[in-house]
């Protein structure tokens, strides 16, 4: 539940309904406000939502764009047919180019990685299971009144919740555009269908696994209706509420009446004969709604229909609101305080094996401390190696690591500028570790010989190959010359270095192609060769003379600005047109009445 929290998944919906209505306009009239929604749209969901979610909804575009395209034409020719797809296209193509320079780094950063490929089951695995009634009504329980069996994003819920429920309100009006506007919504309907024959049927998600783009992440594309069902609403309020013969649509309004009544009362029974309590409170002012709903058919007004939304907004969606007290929030403990106090300057933390539920490698940005550990999708194929050098590995198809189990005395620990090491149990004493004390279920310890962030070693001690991978025997890196961090700006490095003959400054981090170097001598800053060192860690290459070293980390995004400039250009294009046209005239005329 708390993933709906991420802006990721609010943006798949918030910008595909963007499209949409910038889809519905540009089959209504061709404008420049409808090509640049549907093109930021699209740009703003390959940028900022989720992909799974995002792939779709690609299909809802296709669905809905080739429906306007088919209407266009029977009713305007082929031409008109001809320029509306021009347009989506067009914008569609702009949209997705100016997220090349991100996409680039991130196809860059995919190429590279240890991500494991799945097995197709296991993008499936979050599909719900029906195979009895038992499990149908639990799942229509949850989808349409979970409310009654308590808050569902409490842990003390009897049920698992994944969030994916609608109000009565949503149901009742949903019905009511189904049997008042099933020419218009039928399309809408199909789309709900299709999804549902994926969501339900192992055998078709699988079939999109592998054919379909089903395969970036395991998802379960039911939230994919949420659109759709959002169109039929429209549709139902609309026929309602603008209805001028309600007489005529008195029966649907009794038929939607009883129907979501039906639903209140399967839930109830679903709760009894299976021993669960019933929220009576709650039931209570469904029930409520349900006959304010009825009112409905008996004398329409806004305010019936008002005072049942208000009534949902007060039982069902104001506790799903995930909100908690600042003062109940833990933002300390301890072992962090331990941890942050014991750590130097540019060092990381570990932990040993088994591992520890305390600082796992999800919070290391939360909470400001840097760790051996990862928990990235697409961790590199050379911080897989380093894993494996200092004992551990990546669980989660590549993704996870939160304990290592090292050598103290390798030179990949001493490399990895480990300061303090966290373990479930007490280590015998070493003369690597110094330690510190117990905090909770730690035991932390103080590392007294490691790299630091830099060194020098003499070119004539290393062998730089010709594809520029460098290598160098361990016992030379162990005597190395300490180089000086002066300053540390995130993607922009400077470096004092010891004067002298050429030699290799490495870098206590993963080697990565995107980070350029730059050296100072007497010729002024010159571009120096980078590479990796010993397969993994960041090397440069010096030459004679070189004072000072900076390097700056240039990946592709770095272009991104040139969206921002054209969003920008756009924008105006817009705004400018407007003010020339509505603000000027009132601004000229309010000028001359003032004369």
């Amino acid at each position: 539940m708390y993933w709906l929290t991420f802006t990721i998944f609010p943006a798949v919906w918030t910008w595909s309904a963007a499209a949409l209505f910038a889809m519905t306009r540009l089959a209504r009239r061709r404008d420049k406000l409808g090509w640049i929604v549907f093109g930021f749209s699209v740009y703003s969901l390959l940028i900022t939502a989720y992909p799974q979610p995002v792939v779709f909804h690609v299909y809802v575009f296709l669905g809905y764009g080739s429906a306007l395209a088919l209407r266009l034409w029977r009713r305007c020719g082929g031409r008109q047919a001809g320029r509306f797809v021009i347009d989506l296209v067009t914008a569609g193509v702009v949209g997705v180019a100016l997220c090349i320079p991100i996409h680039v780094d991130l196809f860059r950063i995919a190429a590279d990685s240890t991500r494991i490929s799945a097995d197709a089951a296991f993008f499936s695995q979050y599909l719900p299971r029906i195979e009895t009634t038992t499990e149908l009504a639990r799942f229509l329980t949850l989808t349409l009144f979970p409310e009654i069996l308590g808050n569902p994003i409490l842990p003390t819920f009897v049920l698992p919740y994944d969030g994916l429920s609608i109000s009565p309100v949503v149901i009742f009006f949903a019905i009511c555009g189904l049997l008042l506007a099933y020419r218009q919504t039928w399309g809408w309907w199909l789309a709900i269908a299709i999804v549902c024959v994926f969501t339900f049927s192992p055998t078709a998600y699988i079939f999109g696994v592998k054919y379909l783009g089903f395969n970036l992440s395991p998802s379960t594309p039911l939230g994919t209706t949420l659109l759709p069902i959002t169109v039929v609403v429209a549709y139902g309020v609309d026929q309602i509420v603008g209805h001028r013969h309600i007489a005529g649509a008195r029966w649907v309004v009794v038929a939607a009446t009883m129907c979501t009544a039906a639903g209140l009362a399967g839930s109830i029974a679903f709760a009894f004969g299976n021993g669960l309590q019933v929220d009576w409170q709650t039931a209570f002012l469904a029930g409520a709604v349900i006959v304010l709903l009825l009112g409905v058919a008996l004398r329409p007004h806004p305010l019936l229909l008002g005072a049942a939304l208000a009534i949902t907004l007060v039982y069902s969606a104001a506790p799903l609101m995930l909100h908690q007290d600042i003062s109940q929030i833990a933002v300390s403990s301890p072992l962090e305080d331990a941890v942050r106090t014991n750590l130097p300057l540019d060092a990381r933390y570990a932990v040993l094996s088994p591992g520890l539920a305390s600082l796992p490698p999800n919070l290391n940005a939360a909470i400001g401390l840097s760790s051996i550990h990862s928990y990235n999708s697409l961790s590199s194929r050379r911080y897989r190696t380093l894993l494996k050098e200092l004992g551990g590995d990546a669980s989660a198809f590549g993704r996870w690591n939160d304990a290592i189990h090292p050598d103290f005395n390798s030179i990949a620990f001493w490399m990895s500028n480990i300061g303090v090491v966290l373990s479930p149990v007490q280590l015998p004493p070493t003369s690597t570790l110094q330690y510190v004390g117990h905090y909770g279920n730690a035991h932390l310890y103080r590392v007294l010989s490691r790299m630091g962030c830099c060194l020098q070693v003499p070119k004539s001690q290393t062998t730089v190959r010709t594809g520029g991978d460098i290598s160098i025997d361990p016992a030379a890196i162990r005597s190395g010359l300490q180089a000086t961090k002066t300053d540390d700006q995130g993607d922009l490095l400077h470096f004092d270095i010891s004067e002298g003959v050429a030699s290799i400054l490495v870098l206590s981090q993963k080697y990565h192609p995107d980070w350029h170097a730059q050296a100072l001598t007497a010729r002024g800053w010159v571009a120096i060769p980078t590479g990796p060192v010993n397969d993994v860690f960041q090397g440069a290459v010096l030459p004679d003379g070189a004072r000072q070293v900076r390097l700056r980390f240039e990946p592709y995004a770095r272009f991104a600005w040139i969206a921002h400039v054209f969003w920008l250009l756009a924008l105006a294009a817009l705004v400018v047109p407007f003010a020339a046209r509505r603000i000027l005239p009132i601004v000229t005329r309010k000028g001359v009445l003032s004369k």
